[in-house]
């Protein structure tokens, strides 16, 4: 799995087995929908939210896409997403 992106169906389902993962998308999700809620001016709404991880290719990629699909259907909030570093090189164990 090393060499893929939390957009492959097998890297997705192993970050989402991993422990805490759903509340930090849960926690996302919440946090989106409310400020987006707590606009006055329906006309501008947009926020920014950055998912990070050590290589930007795994963990924040799978986490980003799950909490935009999730904002997408469950909040009818349209998304865009965006991977920075998706395509720069896998870390290799520094020792």
């Amino acid at each position: 799995m090393r060499y893929r992106t939390g957009l492959d169906p097998d890297v997705r389902d192993h970050v989402l087995t991993t422990p805490g993962a759903n509340t930090e998308i849960s926690a996302i999700v919440d946090s989106t929908a409310a400020l987006l809620r707590g606009y006055a001016d329906s006309r501008h709404k947009l926020v920014h939210v950055a998912v990070a991880c050590r290589g930007g290719r795994h963990r924040s990629v799978a986490i980003a896409e799950i909490a935009a699909e999730y904002l997408r259907a469950e909040e009818e909030i349209g998304v865009e997403v965006e991977h920075v570093h998706i395509d720069r090189p896998v870390i290799e164990n520094q020792e």
